[in-house]
C-alpha cells in the first residue's frame, strides 16, 4: 500500500467522525442513544467483517470497510458520552465523564490485548503446524520475501488478520445486542 493510500484510508476516519458527531449527538438528545448505539455497533462490525474478507479490490476491500467503520464509531461515540452523562445527576458529572474516559480506555486495552493474544496463537500455531520452529518468532514478524517459507509466515499472517476481525465484528454485534437489550428504547427528554 502507498503513502496515498494510506493517507486516503485514514482521512475518512477523522473526517466522518467530526462531520457526523455532532449529528449524532443531537438525534440522541432527541430520540435517545439506544437506536444509534445499535446502528453504529452493527456497521463497525460489519466493517470489521469487511476488512477481514481481504478483498483485492483497495476502494471495496479497504477504503469502503474504513469509511463505515468511521460512520459506526461516529454513531456509537456521542450517544454513548450522553447515555452516560444523563444518567448521571449533575452534582456528579466530572466523576460520570471521568468514569466514561476510564471506561473507555480500559476497553481499548481489553481489546486490543486480548484480539492481539488470539491473532499471535492464530499465527503461531498456523507456523507450528508447518514445522516452523517459534523459537526466533513472534506475531507479524515476517522474514525477508528471499527467504523459502516466507509463504507460509504470510499465509499465517492472514490467517491471524482474519481471525482477528473476525473477533472484532462478532464483538460489534454483541455490542448491538447489548445496547438493544439494555437499554431503554428512549431516554430523552421531551421537548
Amino acid at each position: 500500500m502507498s503513502a496515498t493510500q494510506v493517507g486516503l484510508t485514514l482521512l475518512p476516519i477523522g473526517t466522518i467522525i467530526g462531520t457526523l458527531s455532532g449529528f449524532a449527538g443531537v438525534r440522541a438528545d432527541r430520540d435517545g442513544p439506544r437506536g444509534l448505539l445499535v446502528v453504529g455497533s452493527l456497521l463497525v462490525a460489519a466493517s470489521a467483517a469487511g476488512l477481514a474478507v481481504s478483498a483485492a479490490n483497495y476502494w471495496i476491500g479497504v477504503v469502503a470497510p474504513i469509511a463505515i467503520l468511521s460512520v459506526g464509531m461516529a454513531l456509537v461515540v456521542a450517544p454513548l458520552t450522553t447515555a452516560v452523562m444523563v444518567s448521571a445527576p449533575d452534582s456528579l458529572s466530572g466523576a460520570a465523564s471521568g468514569v466514561n474516559n476510564a471506561a473507555s480506555r480500559l476497553a481499548g486495552l481489553f481489546a486490543i490485548t486480548i484480539i492481539g493474544a488470539v491473532a499471535s496463537a492464530v499465527y503461531l500455531g498456523e507456523l507450528k503446524a508447518n514445522g516452523i520452529p517459534l523459537d526466533d518468532w513472534r506475531f507479524g514478524v515476517l522474514p525477508g520475501a528471499g527467504r523459502a517459507d516466507h509463504a507460509v509466515f504470510e499465509q499465517a499472517f492472514l490467517g491471524a488478520y482474519k481471525v482477528a476481525l473476525s473477533t472484532a465484528a462478532i464483538w460489534g454485534v454483541l455490542a448491538a445486542i447489548t445496547a438493544f437489550a439494555f437499554m431503554r428504547p428512549s431516554t430523552a427528554t421531551s421537548p
